[in-house]
Formats: structure tokens, C-alpha cells, sequence
């Protein structure tokens, strides 16, 4: 069905030659959409188009499937088009200039202490929350920790960062936020807690337990994780 005369470009009226070489665009360009369908229908499963291996060849294979441009607009200038190439590419150039501000923080680094490093990456203007992530899960006393945990949660939230999270709350006196957060985490059993949960195995008294080996006693609402973190 895919090859089958009388589909593409090059079925009606083309001979020879000519005719082949329309078939073979047509063939080529279901192809081409093909992939971009598979790609989109990718995309809303999980998110491949951050990623530069599955982005540049779907935006080639776009491109391929469209064909050439009609020679009516061929010599039509497009200077908002030309614009908006500069814009984006100068956009790009900006974004890598600010991005190694982070990507320093990861680095080891023995001229620059992981505080200063991590201060450095929190002026980010895209990336500061990953900053912030370094910052509370690292250790490093932090004045506006609230801020930090609120900034960072809003784009990653995995074990380290609620085991983090959870220890910060209690160290806030807010012991129920703390506890409840601790169950949500061991629900998914994760063994990068496994360490964080090891000390519940004893046999001491609840009373005499960590925050994490304890109930809450409520519910509490999503809202008061979120409200006071920056105070």
C-alpha cells in the first residue's frame, strides 16, 4: 500500500525518469511524516524532544517531508523570519553562558569552596533551581532554606530532595509535615532511602524513634508544604 500506484506525487501523468525520481520523493516524504507522527505520539508519553538526538532529526525529517518551497515565494524575503533566527540562536548562546554557571557546582573544584560554587549558580537566571537542589541536599546552611526547597521542588522532587525536605521540617518543628512526608516516601520503596529508613528496623520505643519511623497524626494539606517556605 505504501509503494502502490496511484499514492504520491508521481503516480498521475509522470514517466521515466522523472517519474521515478517523484516517486521516490513521495515515498520518502510519507516516510518523513511517519517519523514525525511517531516522534509526536513519543512525546506524549514522555518527553524525547529535550533531547538533542531526538530533536535535530525529527526537525530534519520535518523539514525533508515538506519538500521544496514553491517557486512563487522563492525570492519573497522574510525579514521577521531572519529575526526571528538571530533572536533564537542568540537565545541559545545566552542559555549555555548561563547554564555553566551550574554546571560548575557539580564539578570538583579545590580553588572554589562547593558554598561559593553553589551561591555562583543560584544568580542563574534559567537554572538557579538546580542551585537550589545542590544547596539543600548537600548540607550547606542556608538563611533562606525555605526559599531554596520551594524554588527546587517546584521542578524535581526525588528521594534525596524529600529526605531533605522531611529533615528540614522537623528541624522547623512542623513534626506531622515532617512524618508525613517521610510515609509518602517510603511508599515507593526507593533504595536510595533505604539508609534514611534503616535506624525504624530496632526495636525501640515509638516515642523514642526517629521522625521518619513515626505516624502522623494527620493529613496535613498539600498547601502547607508550599505556603510557609518562605519565611
Amino acid at each position: 500500500a505504501w509503494r502502490a500506484p496511484g499514492i504520491g506525487a508521481g503516480a498521475a501523468g509522470d514517466t521515466g525518469d522523472a517519474g521515478a525520481s517523484s516517486d521516490a520523493s513521495a515515498i520518502g516524504a510519507r516516510a518523513g511524516v511517519l517519523m514525525v507522527t511517531m516522534i509526536g505520539l513519543h512525546s506524549l508519553l514522555e518527553y524525547p524532544l529535550w533531547y538533542a538526538y531526538f530533536l535535530l532529526p525529527a526537525a530534519w525529517v520535518w523539514g525533508y517531508a515538506l519538500g521544496a518551497p514553491s517557486k512563487a515565494g522563492a525570492g519573497r524575503p522574510w525579514p521577521w523570519l531572519n529575526a526571528g533566527a538571530a533572536a533564537v540562536v542568540l537565545g541559545a548562546a545566552l542559555a549555555i553562558v548561563d547554564y555553566m554557571r551550574v554546571v560548575v557546582i557539580f564539578e570538583s573544584d579545590g580553588d572554589v569552596s562547593l558554598a561559593e560554587r553553589i551561591e555562583r549558580g543560584r544568580r542563574s537566571v534559567f537554572f538557579a533551581h538546580h542551585a537550589d537542589y545542590a544547596a539543600v541536599t548537600s548540607g550547606i546552611t542556608l538563611r533562606d532554606a525555605g526559599a531554596s526547597f520551594a524554588s527546587t521542588t517546584h521542578y524535581l522532587l526525588d528521594s534525596r530532595l524529600m529526605i531533605a525536605w522531611a529533615e528540614w521540617l522537623e528541624l522547623q518543628g512542623r513534626a506531622d509535615l515532617a512524618r508525613h512526608m517521610a510515609a509518602r516516601l517510603r511508599e515507593f520503596r526507593s533504595p536510595d532511602a533505604a539508609e534514611f529508613f534503616a535506624v525504624c528496623a530496632g526495636g525501640a520505643e515509638a516515642a523514642a524513634r526517629p521522625f521518619q519511623c513515626q505516624a502522623p497524626a494527620r493529613t496535613p494539606h498539600w498547601r502547607e508544604y508550599l505556603q510557609p517556605l518562605a519565611r
